[in-house]
């Protein structure tokens, strides 16, 4: 009604003061403003586990999980609607609702990777940075039905490592592609795959441990966690091991910290709002979940952004913000506390598209550069007669992308 893009969910104990209990856990959700009933179900959905993850809270910390004081609300305590009021509410979901299967039928999502010359200070000292597009260099695909998109560098000698998720519309399907761009002449050599599995990959996080070159792409459709090894002679990426089977994960992020292994990553059920960890001794080890898990429940500041970095000795993380849109903007916190029972992060600034480009949800650095993605939306023919077929009826629920 009032054209919120978040609807938040509260547990609080109840104090004398009307709203004004002491909250104990709290989260944000994308309002889905076409359907009053689904966006009830996915608040209450969503929160349901709360007054349990309190008490697993209370038991592991050995104390109450807020130290707050009541607080007292300033926002405005609604009544029942007049006549007037829900009629213009029902037109407004209506409206709503032709917008939505308007665009999902006429306008899709291509996404592009490019290159700009930054480092993690450029960033943090900034209280908003915003990519200029004219200094930008790019690596996108031809075409409206294919994108690039989820891009992570790796610096080499005198050349960046450019690993992506290449997406293809007509198969509703991606396959991880690589380039190698060259500073000395300011070139890419053409994409070409490096993995390729039954399954949807993407996000194909980067990193290098134990002498090795490792890939961890994202296999939420597969139900599993999957570590790859670069083969240095060929360039293509080989099956190590599973980190997590029967677990659908979106975004998986390593991070190596304080000895220990964090695995960050958002589930299957809420892919843009919970932040999960598991946690590991070794790459090689079995991974546990975090006592506190889910650690937050925010659409604005959850789901992986990229790999972490540190800076003056402290530790960040990107995240993706997609309270207006998926993949809107990146923001990028702190983390202030992170152990096997605690986690703490608080948000120092953000990364915006640029100008002209509706999304980013990707950031990794390399050497004197910033590898990101960036979106606009377009017409695409494979994807506007598959969202026809899908509402005919004509596609399995199994073959939609998630």
């Amino acid at each position: 009604m009032l054209n919120d893009y978040i609807t938040g969910s509260v547990l609080q104990r109840l104090t004398e003061t009307l709203d004004g209990g002491i909250i104990l856990r709290k989260g944000y959700f994308p309002t889905i403003n076409h359907s009053w009933r689904a966006n009830l179900d996915q608040a209450i959905q969503l929160s349901v586990r709360w007054p349990l993850e309190v008490c697993k809270e209370i038991l592991t910390q050995h104390t109450f999980p807020s130290e707050q004081g009541p607080r007292i609300s300033q926002a405005p305590i609604f009544h029942e609607p007049t006549n007037f009021t829900f009629v213009t509410f029902l037109i407004r979901l209506a409206i709503n609702k032709v917008k939505f299967h308007f665009t999902e039928l006429t306008y899709t999502e291509k996404w592009q990777t490019g290159l700009v010359k930054a480092r993690p200070a450029d960033l943090v000292s900034e209280y908003s940075y915003v990519i200029d597009e004219e200094t930008a260099l790019w690596l996108g695909a031809r075409g409206n039905n294919r994108y690039f998109a989820d891009g992570f560098a790796l610096k080499g000698e005198g050349r960046l490592l450019l690993v992506f998720e290449d997406y293809n519309y007509r198969t509703r399907k991606a396959v991880i592609s690589s380039s190698w761009y060259t500073e000395r002449d300011s070139s890419f050599t053409e994409p070409a795959p490096i993995l390729e599995e039954p399954w949807h990959l993407s996000y194909p996080l980067l990193f290098r441990a134990d002498g090795q070159t490792w890939c961890l792409p994202e296999s939420l459709n597969h139900g599993s966690i999957e570590l790859y090894r670069l083969d240095q002679a060929t360039g293509k990426l080989h099956h190590h091991r599973t980190l997590l089977k029967d677990v659908s994960a979106a975004d998986p992020t390593l991070v190596f910290h304080q000895n220990h292994w964090y695995l960050f990553f958002t589930p299957a059920n809420a892919t843009n709002i919970e932040l999960h960890i598991w946690h590991a001794d070794t790459l090689e080890g079995i991974f546990e979940p975090h006592e506190l898990n889910p650690v937050k429940a925010d659409v604005s500041n959850s789901r992986p952004a990229g790999p972490f970095f540190t800076l003056d000795g402290k530790l960040y993380r990107p995240a993706q913000d997609c309270s207006h849109t998926y993949g809107g903007r990146v923001v990028i916190n702190e983390v202030k506390l992170l152990t096997d029972t605690e986690f703490l992060e608080m948000q120092v600034t953000s990364l915006r598209p640029p100008v002209g480009y509706t999304g980013l949800h990707t950031i990794s650095f390399a050497g004197d550069y910033l590898y990101f993605d960036c979106k606009k939306p377009v017409f695409s023919p494979a994807s506007s007669v598959w969202q026809l077929k899908r509402r005919l009826r004509l596609v399995k629920p199994n073959q939609t992308r998630e």
